[in-house]
């Protein structure tokens, strides 16, 4: 697959996150683990596409948080989040 399809994957994958919120994150997980960000085809687009993924991802996982300290995706959110940073 390539690494546009990827991208674009996971900016599709990261709206509206609250519905079929497990199977979302199922997906964001595969996806973001498969990302090449040293792929030259989307280097130029991580910096427009990445920061808002990131923050609705960041919503989403305060907003958990604020509903259940102890939601059983806290941690993957936490990973995903951190992945993410990681890219820019």
């Amino acid at each position: 697959m390539s690494q546009l399809v990827v991208l674009s994957l996971i900016h599709h994958l990261s709206n509206e996150l609250d519905k079929l919120f497990e199977l979302k994150l199922l997906w964001l997980e595969e996806a973001i683990a498969h990302l090449d960000v040293k792929d030259a085809s989307i280097r130029e687009h991580l910096p427009r596409i990445i920061p808002p993924v990131r923050q609705r991802l960041e919503d989403t996982y305060y907003r958990q948080l604020a509903e259940d300290t102890a939601h059983p995706n806290l941690k993957r959110f936490a990973m995903l989040i951190y992945r993410m940073s990681s890219f820019i």
